[in-house]
Order: structure tokens, then C-alpha cells, then sequence
């Protein structure tokens, strides 16, 4: 679909050289895309605690890059959703992200436009920022999930 398409182009538009983990990560939801043979439904992740740059990127029907005027502020704001998105079993006591429990998945399981495109599309605004700091912990802890 359409969709997809321009989603995948997007996700590898310009970051050669960002290392094997992007390239890992974005393989990784591709190929969740076209195992749910790239399924659109309207129930994507969690809106709450959004980036509002994203919710911008969607009213501007998922076209271009939107204008982030603070890197930092972004980063943390993307954080504290993809905590907030994650299941909770996975938030230890200390606020870090776990990757040793398995646990349901319900929250992220959702493919489709609405879906994980979202958390990819905005770690790649938030590299292109120039925010680099703590991005690749971030980049390794998507693609584990």
C-alpha cells in the first residue's frame, strides 16, 4: 500500500551511515507490516503523551518532516511516550525499560499506518535534529521490542 511505500521510503531517506541497528530496526517493521500483510486499522498506539510534532506530521497527511524547535525537548517528550506506550511489566521500578520478562504485547501490536511507523518516524526527526546523546540506547531498545 501506498502507505507503506512512502513510510519505508522515509525511514531510509538519508541515514546511510546511522549504523546497522537503524537499518536493523526498520527491517524489523517491515517485515512485521507485511507479516500482518500491512493491515491499516484505526486503532494505532497510544496518542497519550505524544509528541505534538507528530500529531502535526498526521494532520499534514504523514508528508514532510515537521519543524522541531527544540531537540532536547522532543527527545524527552518521545521518551516519556514510548515509556508510556510500552506494557507496563516492562517498566522497572526505576523508571528503565526491561528486556529480559516477556510478557502481552497488546499495546504495541498495532500494525498499520497509525502504528509503530510513528515511533520510527520520530527517532528519525530526532536524529536528524541533531540530537544524538542517548538516541541509539533508544534505537536498540525499539528494535529489541
Amino acid at each position: 500500500p501506498k502507505w507503506a511505500m512512502e513510510g519505508k521510503a522515509s525511514l531510509e531517506k538519508g541515514t546511510e551511515g546511522w549504523g546497522g541497528e537503524w537499518t536493523k530496526m526498520t527491517g524489523l517493521w517491515w517485515a512485521l507490516e507485511k507479516a500482518t500483510l500491512f493491515e491499516s486499522s484505526t486503532k494505532g498506539v497510544s496518542t497519550t503523551g505524544r509528541p505534538k510534532e507528530i500529531g502535526h506530521w498526521v494532520k499534514c497527511a504523514r508528508k514532510g518532516a515537521p519543524p522541531i524547535a527544540n531537540v532536547g525537548a522532543f527527545a524527552s517528550s518521545w521518551q516519556r511516550w514510548w515509556k508510556g506506550i510500552n506494557p507496563k511489566w516492562r517498566v522497572a521500578a526505576d523508571g528503565t525499560l526491561k528486556q529480559a520478562e516477556e510478557g502481552e504485547w497488546a499495546e504495541l501490536e498495532k500494525p498499520g499506518v497509525n502504528g509503530f511507523l510513528s515511533v520510527l518516524i520520530a527517532l528519525k526527526w530526532w536524529k536528524e535534529g541533531g540530537g544524538d546523546g542517548d538516541w541509539a540506547e533508544w534505537v536498540a531498545d525499539v528494535t529489541w521490542v
